[in-house]
């Protein structure tokens, strides 16, 4: 789906006939197939032995939901606690294959490179998202309203996940919207469950998501 004007607020994902199929959202289709060229890979491109993981503070269930994931990779690189900071953070982002993130994220809209992503020591902006030489892969946030974006002249789509497209990365999971408490921890779970069996990133989130009508995450990008 390749969205125009407020058709980029649609929860794709929520929509009945929609909820159980792969389905990928991109802001143009120039975009769509430079993130396509970007995740072409060998069969086995999907599966990633050490995925960085981080929790986020205040959040009820990251530090459960970081635990579970990890159980799913033989060397996963896991931030939690005192180690979740921003530059640590950046640090293990910068090259990697897949991120997921657990955290607390706001939109600003009007000034979305204040959209953020809560870490221990403060936030994460989208623009620190410029600092990453290399950007990851795939990244997993598993956060309220980081999927959301302004719609600009031209259908110019500014926000937290679009600048992680701008900036190379070739697929991202996020929700523009809020995400129930008790729903991130089962789909996220069963997302890397699935990735790790070979799925491509928006089959495997249909799959996670098929028993939860009210899923928000979408995937962006290369599905």
């Amino acid at each position: 789906v390749i969205p125009t004007g407020t058709l980029s607020a649609v929860p794709w994902t929520m929509l009945p006939r929609l909820r159980d199929h792969p389905l990928t959202v991109c802001p143009s289709a120039h975009m769509w197939l430079s993130a396509q060229n970007t995740r072409t890979g060998p069969p086995d491109a999907e599966r990633d032995p050490r995925p960085l993981l981080v929790a986020g503070p205040r959040l009820a269930h990251a530090e459960r939901e970081i635990a579970d994931i990890a159980r799913c990779y033989p060397t996963p690189t896991v931030l939690t606690g005192a180690h979740a900071t921003v530059e640590e953070t950046l640090r293990a982002m910068n090259g990697a294959h897949t991120v997921h993130i657990a955290a607390h994220g706001h939109h600003e809209r009007g000034n979305v490179l204040f959209a953020r992503i809560d870490l221990v020591d403060g936030p994460l902006m989208a623009y620190d998202l410029q600092r990453l030489t290399i950007p990851p892969r795939r990244a997993i946030l598993s956060a309220c309203e980081v999927g959301d974006a302004d719609i600009r002249s031209g259908d110019e789509h500014l926000g937290f996940t679009t600048a992680l497209l701008h900036a190379g990365t070739a697929t991202v999971i996020a929700s523009g919207a809020r995400v129930p408490d008790d729903l991130a921890p089962r789909v996220m779970t069963r997302l890397h469950q699935a990735l790790t069996a070979g799925a491509a990133p928006a089959a495997a989130l249909a799959q996670a998501a098929t028993h939860h009508p009210f899923n928000t995450f979408t995937c962006y990008g290369a599905g």
